[in-house]
């Protein structure tokens, strides 16, 4: 993975079973932290796409991805970052 944008929260990402030998599930879920009970994607014997968010570890910025119970190419995609917003309070006058 790449290098992730200070204060990133967590990563928007397209994850692609490609060429499944047989039928299983993959899940994703913050380094360091135990897996998640929710699949992202179930897939049979063809390639199939999906989007998640997946949430980043603080200090680790890095996730974990498993493919389970059946063997399978995975290609991920980073698309996008969600970031905390900022908020500021601006008077009339500029202050």
């Amino acid at each position: 993975m790449g290098k992730w944008p200070a204060g990133a929260t967590a990563a928007v990402l397209s994850i692609s079973a490609v060429t499944p030998v047989s039928a299983g599930y993959i899940r994703a879920w913050a380094f360091g932290t135990p897996p998640p009970a929710a699949t992202l994607l179930n897939y049979a014997t063809s390639s199939i796409t999906t989007s998640a968010v997946v949430p980043l570890a603080s200090g680790a910025k890095a996730i974990t991805v498993g493919a389970f119970n059946g063997r399978t190419h995975l290609v991920i995609d980073i698309t996008g970052y969600q970031i905390p917003a900022i908020h500021t309070v601006l008077s009339p006058n500029g202050d």
